[in-house]
């Protein structure tokens, strides 16, 4: 758990919940009434894009603004520290949890491997 798109994705399926996952058909829809910062974070690249809600990408938007003004206050010190911080608070939640995200991000790779 070093690198921070996997740690946000940890969180951003815990707050997602089962509303979206690579089942879902509702979730290519989240795009065409989304705007502002929300719409940043959807562009600014979370792997998973497609599969996020109105509240995930509140949270991811939150994140990157938060990056940012770390990054502008200290540099890469800054952003460096912020990601640490995000990373201890994942890795503070209870386990049952961490397992529920990493179990549905192993079976969504799992159903990609199978489709190539």
């Amino acid at each position: 758990m070093t690198e921070i798109d996997n740690i946000l994705e940890i969180l951003l399926r815990l707050v997602r919940g089962e509303r979206a996952t690579a089942f879902s058909q509702a979730a290519p829809a989240i795009t065409s009434n989304v705007s502002g910062p929300l719409l940043s974070a959807l562009n600014l690249g979370s792997a998973h894009g497609a599969q996020q809600t109105h509240v995930s990408l509140a949270v991811l938007a939150i994140f990157r603004l938060t990056a940012e003004y770390a990054e502008k206050a200290l540099g890469d010190k800054g952003k460096a520290e912020v990601e640490e911080r995000v990373g201890e608070i994942v890795r503070c939640l209870p386990s049952h949890l961490l397992y529920k995200s990493l179990d549905g991000i192993f079976k969504e790779w799992r159903v990609d491997k199978k489709g190539r």
